[in-house]
């Protein structure tokens, strides 16, 4: 139906003495024929002024409508801006709570099972007593399957907690899913607090980790905060901003992973359980201060804390299923499979710590961590300022990411080869692009699906960052440990085939795309 065909049913629709005055008249009318293009109420949304994109596409649906954002909101450069200390905080939380948890895990452990008195359970690498060498392994064992199962309770009720919040974040904004999972972290780390300061069992301590992800934890917040950039950003600058927010995150973990190691060895929990319980105090009071509330686009429902309702799941698996414009719904899949395949065979810091704490490395705890926090540090610095770049360079950002695909291969056979420090620290350094491409999926993401599917493609996304963890030591611990004899470097070999697939798969994109149907 083309548009004098619809002037000519809304002329008819109405008497020609009752003419249509308020905007709100005329909409309604005009939504006899395109119910999508009623305007919802200003109070509630975003003004919006519709946009019609002429592309009559393979499925007869209606012309695309295109909400714009309102003049006072913030821009592209802004939004990101914004973001940017929330997930620096939440990487600083997240860095100083693990070898602190492990810590206090370690340390229950030891005086429940023998008894020992809390001094020589805080350094029991250099307890001299009888069985010191049976003890130390004991309890490292038994804090290894205690730190499995709190890595469990970490994210299961965050994936379970994101399968609803996306849809619901499409209807009613992205700041509440920001700000809830931070009281997590506070009712975590008053838990934490106890569990320090009080002789409890080790399985209590549980409840710490389980505490944080009630709110939905790293996972939905991190949904939050990428749709809040994806809200905002346009084809020409989201590739740059998911990029600043991710290297921030990275930065920010590493940071934390390093000052909580040197806090915890020099103060004791005290200090590092202080910053771990303000921080998420300080990021709360920021979000509710300064992040300014998204306009729902597409929705004249009024506002409900109704989260885990069936509507909010079915809608939330509904858009990795909807039928789309020639092979977008492949792509979409393609561009996932892609991301879990780069998130489970980038996590292969475990089996590189094995292979360099043999010879010819023969290196010790201390050095492998200031290599890994140099690495990471030089990574997320390298996805703020070389992805902007790139842009300059007029690269697109599928070619950043084969290019990316490219590096993380020369990496992992770099690391499997490697024979000495030189050699790994060259392959370290060709491996300086190989986290792009997961990034940059998620930017290649946004403009296959509507604004009102942000959150739940975003929750799609982080389902798998919470799930690659799994998946990572499940890979490179029991490869590692059947090869271990003959090639410890052979799981850095398989990994790479990862990668291999993942650059088929962006090249197969890009030349299916150069079709004139999604440029319409």
């Amino acid at each position: 139906m083309d548009d004098s065909e619809t002037d000519t049913l809304i002329a008819v629709s109405k008497p020609k003495d009752k003419p249509m005055k308020s905007k709100k008249q005329r909409n309604l009318a005009l939504g006899s024929v395109y119910p999508e293009v009623i305007e919802p109420e200003k109070d509630f949304l975003l003004p919006q002024k519709v946009k019609r994109r002429d592309s009559s596409n393979h499925y007869g649906t209606i012309p695309e409508m295109e909400p714009e954002i309102a003049a006072d909101s913030p821009g592209p450069l802004s939004a990101t801006l914004l973001m940017v200390p929330i997930v620096a905080m939440l990487g600083l939380a997240l860095g100083i709570y693990e070898p602190l948890i492990v810590e206090l895990f370690k340390s229950r452990i030891c005086e429940y099972n023998f008894n020992f008195t809390r001094t020589i359970c805080l350094d029991l690498a250099n307890f001299t007593g009888n069985n010191a060498s049976d003890i130390g392994a004991e309890t490292t064992e038994a804090t290894a399957k205690i730190t499995a199962i709190s890595g469990l309770l970490s994210s299961v009720p965050c994936l379970f907690i994101t399968l609803f919040m996306g849809s619901w974040s499409d209807n009613f904004g992205r700041k509440l899913p920001m700000a809830l999972p931070f009281l997590g972290f506070i009712l975590s780390a008053f838990v934490t607090t106890l569990a320090a300061n009080y002789p409890l069992h080790p399985y209590i301590l549980l409840l710490s980790p389980f505490s944080m992800s009630l709110f939905g934890g790293w996972v939905v917040l991190l949904m939050a905060v990428f749709s809040y950039v994806a809200d905002y950003t346009t084809a020409e600058n989201r590739s740059t901003a998911v990029a600043l927010v991710d290297g921030s995150l990275l930065v920010g973990k590493t940071a934390g992973i390093l000052a909580g190691g040197q806090l915890l060895s020099k103060y004791g929990f005290t200090i590092p359980l202080f910053i771990f319980g303000t921080l998420p105090i300080l990021a709360v009071s920021y979000v509710l201060v300064f992040v300014k509330e998204r306009g729902v686009f597409g929705t004249s429902q009024q506002f409900s804390c109704a989260v885990f309702t069936t509507k909010n799941l079915l809608d939330n698996a509904a858009v990795l299923g909807k039928k789309r414009v020639g092979n977008t719904r492949k792509h979409i899949h393609l561009l996932l499979l892609s991301t879990a395949l780069g998130l489970i065979f980038l996590g292969d810091q475990t089996a590189l710590q094995l292979i360099t704490e043999k010879s010819p490395f023969s290196w010790d705890v201390a050095t492998f961590t200031k290599f890994i926090s140099v690495q990471n540090v030089a990574v997320g610095l390298a996805l703020a300022l070389l992805v902007p770049l790139f842009r300059v360079l007029a690269a697109s950002d599928i070619w950043i990411a084969i290019i990316s695909c490219i590096s993380a291969v020369l990496c992992s056979y770099g690391y499997a080869f490697s024979n000495s420090t030189a050699t790994l620290l060259v392959a370290a350094a060709t491996g300086i692009l190989r986290n792009f491409h997961v990034v940059l999926a998620r930017a290649m993401l946004v403009p296959m699906v509507a604004r009102d599917e942000l959150g739940k493609l975003m929750s799609a996304y982080a389902t798998l960052q919470a799930i690659a963890p799994l998946f990572q030591s499940l890979f490179f611990g029991s490869i590692f440990a059947l090869t271990v004899a003959w090639w410890p470097g052979f799981c850095f070999v398989l990994g790479s085939f990862a990668f291999v697939l993942s650059l088929a798969i962006f090249c197969y994109i890009d030349w299916d795309r150069q079709n004139e149907i999604y440029s319409l």
